[in-house]
């Protein structure tokens, strides 16, 4: 498919339709920043999974969510099953499946709760439907 420059030479010179090649220094920067802040934010999340999973009874390690949408693969210790699931039912979104991990313990499927994805519930405001009887 030939290119319109080519068909019309004087415009080309006029308009300048010569392709420019280069990098775009300002969508690099700003990807750069955004992968970095979502590092950050990845960075805190782990650690926020792992000082608050240090807390549930028998809690050996495991594979942490990543965000507050992916999931993770926590070991338990087998004589603590029913503490911790008691435990991970109040906090997260527990996996039924229990299966039995190289690691001397049982592993639960968790997904984080995600605050935004319930909805509020929004108070009624305004005033009620007034009602009118039509005379016949």
């Amino acid at each position: 498919m030939k290119s319109f420059q080519h068909e019309m030479p004087v415009i080309g010179t006029c308009f300048n339709l010569a392709p420019e090649t280069g990098v775009d220094i300002d969508r690099v920067l700003e990807e750069q920043r955004k992968a970095l802040a979502a590092e950050c934010a990845g960075k805190e999340f782990h650690a926020k999974m792992q000082r608050t999973l240090a807390e549930c009874p028998g809690f050996i390690g495991g594979d942490l969510p990543k965000a507050i949408t992916s999931s993770g693969r926590v070991i338990i210790e087998p004589s603590k099953t029913l503490e911790a699931m008691k435990w991970l039912k109040r906090r997260f979104q527990v996996a039924e499946n229990l299966e039995v991990s190289p690691d001397n313990g049982l592993a639960i499927d968790i997904l984080p709760r995600n605050p935004r994805a319930v909805g509020k519930r929004h108070k009624f405001q305004g005033r009620r439907a007034e009602q009118y009887q039509l005379q016949f």
